[in-house]
């Protein structure tokens, strides 16, 4: 029997990892475990596929993306089943976030990416300075404001 996690077919969702953020979609389809399937984008994959639940969210908290779109649920899933197999997964340029975009009929962009770009590099540099050259503090400094930009702006 299928759980009610409060999410429906078509619905984009969240799922928090401890430096990034992961998004998918809810699938029509219910996976071997009784929960919905996931159509995502991931570097695991390389490509669209669609996942049980339990490999998509990997028992990371999930919630329901903050997106919206005029398409209707079967047009979301619709345009995101026909990308299964089909696009590349790059990190900069089609991640995951700017695959739910997409399939919602947004600007393909990833917001975690565009904001990174800007704050690791400016954190980086600040914290080098600051540690008097120090490698360990300079990248733990980046990897943190990495986190907690990527966080922040998931939508």
């Amino acid at each position: 029997m299928q759980a009610n996690f409060g999410f429906k077919a078509g619905d984009a969702i969240k799922v928090f990892h401890p430096t990034y953020v992961h998004y998918g979609i809810v699938s029509d389809r219910i996976g071997p475990d009784g929960h919905p399937m996931i159509i995502d984008h991931s570097m695991a994959t390389g490509t669209v596929a669609e996942r049980s639940w339990g490999e998509a969210t990997g028992g990371k908290t999930v919630s329901k993306s903050d997106l919206d779109s005029d398409r209707s649920p079967y047009q979301i899933i619709l345009a995101a089943r026909q990308l299964i197999g089909k696009a590349k997964y790059s990190l900069t340029n089609f991640n995951c976030e700017a695959f739910v975009r997409h399939v919602m009929g947004l600007s393909p962009t990833s917001k975690q990416v565009t904001a990174s770009a800007v704050s690791v590099p400016l954190a980086g540099i600040i914290a080098y300075k600051a540690s008097a050259k120090n490698p360990w503090i300079t990248a733990l400094a980046c990897l943190t404001v990495f986190a907690v930009t990527t966080h922040a702006v998931a939508e």
